[in-house]
């Protein structure tokens, strides 16, 4: 029996190393130093705080709309209600994409004018937060 506890370990037993564990015991009654709050989980939690309170504040801009994203935008709730009502984002979608490209361009002259207006926007807005 003592053979197979033996042969478990890593290093033979010494002569004053007992076998009921009084050595791990003397170990525990050694005075041990106080928990630092800045242990290396604490300090990673910390940092990480940072670095999500510095992505917050330095979020660029968002990008300009197209012309087509924003007649989309504008018209899906039309045409939304004139479709059945378990039609697909993808039938929607297509649906949207066939009256775009019917149009004219003198009918499409609008979502190109509020497409520069969002890009006017997009531009200041970069500007501003020096990116």
């Amino acid at each position: 029996m003592v053979w197979f506890i033996a042969s478990s370990r890593k290093r033979p037993l010494d002569d004053d190393e007992s076998k009921d564990g009084a050595a791990a015991a003397s170990s525990k009654d050694s005075p041990r130093l106080p928990k630092s709050p800045w242990s290396p989980s604490a300090m990673k939690q910390a940092s990480s705080k940072k670095a999500k309170k510095q992505a917050e504040l330095k979020k660029p801009p968002r990008k300009p709309r197209s012309a087509y994203v924003l007649f989309s935008l504008a018209k899906r709730n039309q045409v939304r209600a004139s479709m059945p009502a378990d039609t697909g984002i993808v039938d929607l979608m297509s649906r949207l994409t066939e009256l775009w490209l019917d149009m004219s361009e003198a009918d499409k002259a609008p979502w190109y004018e509020a497409q520069e207006i969002d890009k006017k926007r997009y531009d200041t807005e970069l500007e501003e937060a020096n990116l």
